[in-house]
């Protein structure tokens, strides 16, 4: 008996409003904060998968070109990515003014991101925090994530007219079909797309002026 195919669910993103509500949650004036708001950050401005964002280290960015390095992918072949103005001045000012204040053992020295107790920042504390930290503040707090923030990431590039196959390569799609997902997505706001240029998904955050305050400690998140 052959079962008919069951059609793949679309992946459902936030809006750029929705993001940007989420991320103004964290607190700037916290090393954490100011942690989470660069992770996030870096996450929609790659559409980077959780792991390979946090198998980064400082080494593999090149924040003066828009470039981030990625070596350990889920396909097994590495790649170049473009960083997004906006995620590449949140990571600067978080290697700045935060990273160097966190407590920091041997095995996390390289590592880009890292957890209370000086490891590196592992998917399921960053969830757990998602989860307690912001979710609960927000509506729409049951969607948060970083894979959401992927789809999301996808969604808006090919709305705003970016190439399937580009966007594919960025995602690290090693099967077209994979992508082209996207295309059948409605296009909610159309005045809102910008078209033809790769970091015209994020017009509004990316205009925005960045205002970040100092950084002081804040109290230990246990296991976080």
């Amino acid at each position: 008996i052959t079962l008919p195919r069951v059609a793949k669910a679309l992946p459902r993103g936030l809006s750029i409003e929705e993001i940007e509500a989420w991320f103004e949650l964290c607190d700037l004036g916290c090393h954490w904060g100011l942690r989470d708001r660069a992770f996030l950050e870096l996450a929609y401005g790659t559409g980077l998968r959780h792991g390979e964002l946090l198998a980064l280290s400082a080494s593999d960015l090149n924040l003066a070109e828009g470039l981030a390095r990625v070596e350990k992918s889920k396909n097994g072949h590495g790649r170049v990515v473009p960083v997004t103005r906006r995620a590449s001045s949140f990571v600067e000012r978080y290697l700045t003014d935060a990273r160097p204040w966190l407590p920091v053992v041997a095995s996390g020295r390289d590592r880009l991101w890292l957890n209370s107790r000086g490891r590196q920042q592992t998917a399921s504390t960053m969830t757990d925090r998602i989860a307690k930290l912001y979710a609960p503040r927000l509506e729409f707090g049951h969607r948060l994530g970083v894979h959401v923030l992927r789809h999301s990431f996808a969604t808006h590039l090919v709305k705003g007219g970016a190439d399937v196959r580009h966007v594919g390569e960025i995602l690290g799609h090693r099967d077209l079909n994979s992508t082209t997902c996207y295309t059948s997505l409605e296009v909610d706001d159309r005045r809102a797309s910008q078209r033809g240029r790769g970091e015209d998904h994020r017009a509004v955050l990316l205009t925005a002026p960045i205002t970040i305050s100092s950084t002081a400690p804040c109290r230990r998140p246990t296991g976080l």
